[in-house]
């Protein structure tokens, strides 16, 4: 797996966001922020191997906070208020193992 970090955008009081990319060896790819850990886009192979995109989103942290501050992210404003916490949340994602979600072809 390969992991990368990019610039997103800064919160209203300054702080920056970044945008991380977690991409495995098969092609999917998700992108994943620090900032409510806001799913921007998630990249995987349908059965004939095309990539797509199946996630909604923004191209900026601008239209998140502007728009809609909880659209895609892991994290809600009720979860980070209810500690005091700022609206900036730093997010760890361990990956245990591969997660196999059932298609029609493997369920019995």
């Amino acid at each position: 797996m390969e992991i990368s970090r990019k610039p997103f955008g800064q919160t209203p009081d300054g702080k920056e966001v970044y945008l991380f990319t977690l991409r495995n060896a098969k092609g999917a790819e998700a992108l994943i922020s620090n900032y409510g850990g806001l799913v921007t886009s998630l990249k995987v192979p349908d059965r004939s191997g095309h990539i797509s995109d199946v996630v909604l989103g923004y191209d900026n942290l601008a239209d998140y906070i502007k728009e809609t501050p909880y659209f895609g992210a892991l994290i809600d404003g009720m979860a980070m208020g209810s500690r005091g916490a700022n609206s900036l949340s730093m997010v760890r994602i361990t990956i245990l193992r591969p997660i196999i979600i059932p298609t029609r072809s493997t369920v019995a």
